[in-house]
């Protein structure tokens, strides 16, 4: 059986025209092979990336902390940003009415977190809740040097920077929620809070 493949290959060697064919089959054959080869290795992708989207999740439910958690610290941290970034607003077109206004504000440092609801939540979203009360009261701190009361005029514009830094930070903090929550359970419905879903026995 060898003797006659080794005398196939000896006669297509010989003939030109027999080896031409014979490259181009072979050719064939190798851009099939690296066809199925490209295809199987998208399908592996694919998969590859639905089972990393699916241990995410997973991950992400694992310890996903009770909503109102979410909503409590998502809340108070648009609200911090939206109360800076109207001063900024104001500071920035020189408002000396609603400046005044605002330096009549003392905020103070006691209170500004809720001891109860920062026991209770994850450890990881205690974090940002805290940090996010420090960034919003090393801003709000100087609502009462916003206004000169002898020159009658607001005297922000030398804060200003501080008050766009804790905006900054802030959005920061309330996008590692986002990353961290899957965005289903983020928009979930609230017209009803969940004790109205809940019947207890008796």
């Amino acid at each position: 059986m060898w003797i006659e493949i080794i005398k196939i290959i000896s006669q297509v060697y010989s003939n030109p025209l027999s080896l031409n064919w014979l490259t181009l089959l072979i050719t064939i054959i190798a851009l099939v092979i690296v066809f199925f080869q490209t295809v199987y290795t998208k399908s592996a992708l694919k998969e590859a990336q639905k089972s990393i989207e699916l241990a995410t999740v997973s991950r992400q439910l694992e310890v996903l902390p009770r909503s109102d958690y979410i909503i409590f610290v998502q809340t108070y941290l648009k609200r911090w940003r939206d109360e800076l970034e109207y001063i900024v607003k104001y500071l920035e077109e020189k408002n000396d009415k609603e400046i005044k206004k605002i330096s009549q504000k003392d905020i103070k440092a006691k209170g500004l977190l809720d001891y109860y609801f920062y026991k209770k939540m994850p450890g990881w979203l205690a974090v940002i809740y805290s940090t996010g009360v420090q960034y919003y009261y090393n801003s709000s701190c100087l609502y009462k040097y916003l206004y000169d009361t002898e020159k009658k005029e607001s005297n922000g514009e030398d804060y200003l920077d501080r008050f766009k830094e804790s905006i900054y930070y802030l959005k920061i903090l309330s996008n590692y929620i986002d990353n961290e929550v899957p965005e289903v359970f983020l928009n979930c419905p609230a017209s009803k809070n969940l004790n109205d879903f809940i019947k207890k026995d008796g």
